[in-house]
């Protein structure tokens, strides 16, 4: 089955491979996907198949993922995909199940390069996104950042107050270490080329001036993507971000 849908959906693919600002995170329903409006559609939508419903039914949230992304598209936006933390074993079979279906593969909590290895091996060469959200994934950011497969960085602080994958220590949550840990990963998607990195990619998003906030902020220190919960705020994130190359235009 798999096989049979990435032959139709690489000949219906959008081609446009602009860096994305904006990313609107969904669950992995095709009603969700349909229900967007084109003439209002973020840069990207984001395949959440980790949090809320899906973090129930692993097997379950797939299937629907892959039903999504059945052409024809209403949407036009590239299509990421957030599967589960590469620590995970699901997160290989998500890999394999969305590999070639997708534009890239957002992994969540990553922590170290080996990790990448193995969903660079199961997704044959998919594009990966790793978020730096806890301390483990700070310290390895240099091997991370170098890994072939991925393509940008993402970052979330909301679990940098969190003991290290060893359990060894905790960074901080503090304003101060917050702002280090995205400077670095600014600094670290400079040293290798890439666009500059995703702010916020985590699910539960609040909305409203928290999060616009939150953006302008990460904008300063060398952001140039944001992700969101709801279509509303997609025109202040134009906005903030202006008129850009690409889908995200004004």
């Amino acid at each position: 089955m798999y096989a049979t849908v990435r032959s139709e959906l690489r000949r219906t693919a959008p081609s446009d491979t602009t860096p994305a600002r904006s990313f609107l995170m969904i669950p992995p329903y095709r009603s969700a996907a349909d229900r967007l409006d084109p003439a209002f559609a973020p840069d990207a939508i984001v395949l959440d198949l980790y949090e809320g419903w899906a973090s129930q039914s692993p097997g379950a949230a797939r299937a629907a993922a892959v039903e999504a992304l059945l052409p024809p598209r209403r949407c036009r936006s590239q299509v990421w995909a957030r599967i589960r933390p590469g620590y995970e074993p699901e997160a290989r079979r998500d890999a394999e199940a969305l590999a070639g279906l997708v534009d890239g593969l957002i992994v969540p909590e990553t922590s170290s390069a080996a990790e990448l290895d193995a969903l660079a091996e199961a997704s044959d060469g998919t594009p990966l996104m790793p978020v730096i959200e806890c301390a483990a994934g700070v310290a390895a950011l240099g091997r991370i950042v170098s890994h072939p497969s991925v393509v940008r960085l993402g970052h979330s602080g909301a679990r940098l107050a969190l003991l290290d994958a060893a359990g060894r220590r905790v960074l901080g949550c503090g304003p101060g270490a917050r702002r280090r840990a995205m400077l670095a990963v600014v600094l670290a998607s400079a040293s290798e080329g890439l666009p500059g990195p995703v702010h916020d990619v985590r699910g539960g998003l609040p909305a409203g001036p928290g999060l616009l906030a939150g953006a302008a902020a990460a904008a300063e220190l060398g952001f140039t993507g944001q992700c969101v919960g709801s279509p509303g705020e997609l025109p202040a994130l134009r906005r903030l971000f202006g008129a850009l190359p690409g889908p995200f235009a004004a």
